[in-house]
């Protein structure tokens, strides 16, 4: 990956990676060798968080919904000026949280 990694998940043996460069899957099928392959935006992230097989990236300026079952991006959803910017994500009870600077703890509707 290019750049530091900030945050990592596991999901069905692959390993998911955010950080400084954006997001992306480090591909083992590599003998020797593990690749970083790029998944979404280039933005930096800061923190991942799995629910069922959704992928979650969070940065300041975007909130990147990613479907590790289907390789896709479901969704990105980037802070209002209300909000001001990310700057955590949670999950409890297989709900998404993310945190605001200017509006607080907020729970995410419909995250799939």
């Amino acid at each position: 990956m290019p750049g530091a990694v900030s945050a990592l998940t596991i999901y069905s043996n692959e390993v998911f990676v955010a950080g400084l460069a954006g997001s992306g899957i480090l591909d083992s099928r590599k003998e020797h060798h593990k690749s970083f392959v790029p998944i979404g935006s280039e933005s930096d992230f800061f923190t991942t968080i799995t629910i069922d097989e959704t992928i979650y990236f969070c940065g300041k300026e975007r909130l990147v919904s990613y479907s590790a079952k289907e390789k896709k991006t479901n969704w990105i959803l980037k802070p209002d000026s209300t909000q001001g910017v990310f700057i955590g994500a949670y999950s409890v009870k297989k709900n998404l949280y993310v945190r605001t600077s200017k509006r607080g703890l907020l729970q995410l509707d419909g995250q799939n």
